[in-house]
């Protein structure tokens, strides 16, 4: 094509000059016919006119071959162009479409729009997750008006910017609102990829879903101040808003303190206990002023700081707390509070917390003392209520120990003990429910010491029977429980009441004369029993004075 192009400039250039020159020699042939004196001129100028024929005609071929050449090489490098020019075409449709199936299938939210402010592109997750499409969505002014609708001129300016940098920006938080009114936290980030045809910069912006992890940043928070069970403000709140009241004049505290939680827990149950808790919480909260700050400092602990404190008012706001917090049924009679309070006389409030927990343990003191009879007598009658055992059989028991203190000799504080361990030697089983078969299991049988134990341990005046409470199920030969304790390492009380109490639960038994229970307890002499108490309770059994004491209440005269 590009060869015949060349040829044919050059055959019509040729023939114009070959025109050219033949009009020329012929104009000199008219003349010469016209006079023939001029014929020795004319066949000069013929000859002038073929020789500049032919040379011109060199001429022409070589400049149009220096065209042609230039030319064929501009064609090659054109339709070399035009080529490269349809392959990067491709590459951009390829480039496009790609990025557009990127875009259409990324798995955040992304949206692709143009320095016109027009939205090209949505993903499906952006999609799915605001439930607007491309229609919904064809500007960057509907994004914005529809998804903030209440900051839309904000998030349009905003997002505007991103048209004037091709480096990546951090647009910052927003939260936006779903086709179905839902609320979202979103992260989003833009950055220019390139321009289009007309120039206009092309921007993508994706974002990141963080609702749930700023729910979660908030849950962390929440839980990191407050207490789980109560939603009280905890210890690690309360001592760092500590230092905002700690040199306030007009500031003060309030300790309250739950007594006998542990005897709740261990006598109803933890979930009881855990009632407790959130009952008085929620009293102390409906009560006290609303500036004050409320927590939840230790298992059964409570402080309350108050900006302004008038110790007339506080005396009567905690009088009317404890009035009500003590005549609750489900617990009564053994819940109670102790409290201590305290104005910020000192120079620093952390004086006036320690003044106002010495009042407390004063209060707790108290609070114990005129409590615990009232409570030792609610526990053996609802474990009447609940157990097989009698106060019949506690009758039983009693006469049985006091035919130990003549022949033991027992001072006054041996005898209480030991009549303190005949009372509430199965306090332990109080936390079996209702049914005696469960209580009478192994399993059950082996934890009543320790439950009683930690039960007869909440009375301060009960100290010295919980061990013996612990110990009673021990043998002399170490063979017992819990501990496998030998010999004097058991309490005395506790091998004294080994031997009433076997000797009771033997004579009750159908099968079981008094003297077959009598045989039984030498049997076992020095292996179950102590060998020294073993001989003086059968002594004093076989005397006239004890079996009067006793013997129409155990059936001594045998069965």
């Amino acid at each position: 094509m590009k060869s015949m192009d060349w040829t044919r400039d050059t055959l019509i250039q040729l023939i114009a000059l070959g025109v050219y020159g033949g009009i020329w020699i012929g104009a000199n042939l008219i003349t010469l016919s016209m006079n023939p004196e001029l014929l020795t001129s004319l066949s000069y100028h013929t000859a002038n006119g073929a020789i500049l024929i032919i040379g011109s005609m060199f001429v022409i071929f070589g400049f149009s071959y220096s065209r042609g050449q230039k030319r064929r090489a501009f064609i090659d490098d054109y339709q070399q162009k035009l080529k490269e020019l349809s392959y990067y075409e491709e590459r951009v449709k390829s480039h496009n479409s790609l990025l557009f199936r990127f875009i259409e299938h990324s798995p955040m939210p992304v949206m692709l729009h143009a320095e016109n402010h027009q939205v090209l592109k949505l993903s499906d997750s952006f999609i799915n997750s605001t439930g607007y499409n491309l229609h919904d969505l064809p500007s960057l002014k509907a994004f914005a008006e529809r998804l903030f609708p209440r900051r839309a001129q904000d998030v349009f300016q905003h997002f505007s910017h991103s048209y004037r940098t091709d480096e990546r920006t951090y647009d910052g938080n927003f939260k936006l609102t779903t086709k179905d009114h839902t609320e979202l936290l979103w992260d989003f980030y833009s950055f220019g990829v390139g321009r289009d045809e007309q120039g206009l910069q092309i921007v993508t912006t994706l974002a990141i879903d963080v609702t749930d992890q700023k729910l979660k940043e908030k849950d962390l928070k929440h839980l990191s101040y407050h207490d789980d069970l109560t939603e009280l403000f905890n210890r690690r709140y309360y001592n760092l808003s500590f230092n905002q009241h700690r040199h306030r004049k007009q500031a003060g505290i309030i300790l309250a303190d739950i007594n006998n939680l542990k005897l709740i827990n261990d006598v109803f149950g933890h979930q009881a206990g855990d009632r407790l808790l959130i009952r008085f919480a929620r009293r102390l909260k409906e009560q006290l002023p609303r500036s004050a700050t409320l927590a939840r400092i230790g298992g059964d602990e409570f402080v309350a700081v108050l900006p302004r404190f008038n110790t007339q008012e506080v005396q009567q706001l905690i009088e009317s707390i404890r009035t009500d917090f003590e005549t609750d049924r489900e617990f009564s009679p053994f819940q109670s509070v102790a409290f201590g309070f305290q104005k910020n006389t000192a120079a620093d409030l952390q004086d006036t917390f320690a003044a106002a927990e010495n009042i407390l343990y004063e209060d707790k003191i108290h609070q114990h003392h005129k409590h615990t009879g009232i409570m030792v007598r609610a526990l053996l009658e609802r474990l009447f209520e609940r157990q097989s055992e009698t106060e019949a059989r506690l009758e039983r028991l009693r006469d049985l120990a006091l035919c130990f203190h003549e022949p033991l000799r027992l001072a006054t504080g041996e005898m209480s003990e030991l009549l303190g361990l005949v009372r509430l030697h199965e306090i332990g089983s109080i936390s079996f429910g209702r049914n005696h078969a469960e209580r009478d299991t192994q399993e059950s049988h082996r934890q009543h010491p320790e439950i009683g134990h930690r039960i007869v341990s909440s009375f301060p005046k009960l100290k010295n029977v919980a061990y013996a409470i612990l110990t009673h199920h021990e043998h002399v030969d170490g063979s017992g429980f819990p501990f496998g304790l030998k010999g004097t390492q058991i309490p005395k009380t506790a091998r004294i009441f080994r031997l009433i109490d076997d000797y009771d639960a033997l004579t009750q038994k159908q099968e079981f004369s008094r003297e077959a229970a009598i045989a039984h307890l030498r049997k076992y002499k020095g292996v179950h029993y102590d060998a020294r108490f073993t001989d003086a309770f059968v002594d004093a059994l076989l005397t006239d004075s004890c079996q009067q004491s006793g013997s129409n209440r155990h059936g001594l005269s045998g069965h």
